[in-house]
């Protein structure tokens, strides 16, 4: 149980005991009701985007998506979904990420699942996909808009965000994504199935600061990382290798 606090008293819709009514509090918690519960709650605790994520815990709780929230605003919460939101929020505001709460996180448009064994896509990850789909389209022998010949490599992939975007917009591409993470590559395999280029991506497991990583030469390479390049240079045999620090 969570301890004691004003979010929990009279004015709360997770209250154990009749609640006293006033002139601003409503007698049924609806989910138009329960979302500006929960803005303000975030908004005075001072975490980001309170209302997406009231939002996000609402439509998890309901299994809808969040146009459907608003679709039906002014449906009444059961006790189950209240005590269900109660527990969420209460971990929300402990500054729990909502996307680990509600196991879901988007990137580039697609929903991935994520779990505390894999970091949350950030939205300026995004910049990695656009510049590399922009080069594959104005450079010549790069694929152009299907990635045609182009392999790329995902290095220290975690949720596979980025292999998976890459495949999801260059449908003739193949890739690796490489984690020292056994549990993350389980959670990228997940989404590379579930997004349905799980046949075009690799995925190897091992620590880049310990070896080097040889990846085939194709018609094109596409290297992409949130490791620090120490080294990268062609050789003889057709194949780059790369040292990690």
């Amino acid at each position: 149980m969570l301890p004691p606090s004003p979010l929990w008293t009279a004015f709360s819709p997770f209250a154990s005991y009749t609640p006293i009514v006033t002139s601003t509090q409503p007698k049924i918690w609806t989910t138009r009701a329960l979302l500006t519960w929960m803005g303000d709650a975030f908004t005075k605790k001072g975490l980001d985007s309170p209302r997406l994520m009231g939002e996000m815990l609402m439509s998890h709780v309901l299994k809808c998506d969040r146009l459907k929230l608003y679709m039906d605003a002014d449906r009444p919460a059961s006790a189950d979904e209240r005590e269900s939101l109660r527990v969420l929020v209460g971990r929300a505001l402990k500054h729990e990420p909502v996307q680990y709460l509600v196991g879901e996180a988007w990137f580039f448009g697609l929903p991935l699942r994520v779990t505390p064994e894999v970091l949350i896509p950030r939205p300026c990850t995004e910049t990695i996909i656009e510049q590399v789909l922009g080069h594959c389209r104005a450079e010549p022998g790069f694929g152009g808009k299907t990635g045609e010949g182009v392999r790329f490599a995902d290095l220290c992939t975690g949720s596979g965000c980025i292999a998976i975007a890459l495949a999801k917009n260059l449908p003739q591409a193949t890739g690796i994504a490489t984690d020292i993470s056994e549990a993350a590559l389980a959670v990228a395999k997940a989404n590379a199935e579930k997004h349905k280029v799980a046949e075009r991506l690799e995925f190897v497991h091992g620590d880049l600061s310990r070896r080097s990583l040889s990846i085939p030469r194709a018609a094109a390479t596409t290297c992409t990382t949130s490791a620090p390049i120490r080294r990268i240079s062609p050789t003889a045999s057709g194949t780059t290798p790369m040292a990690w620090g």
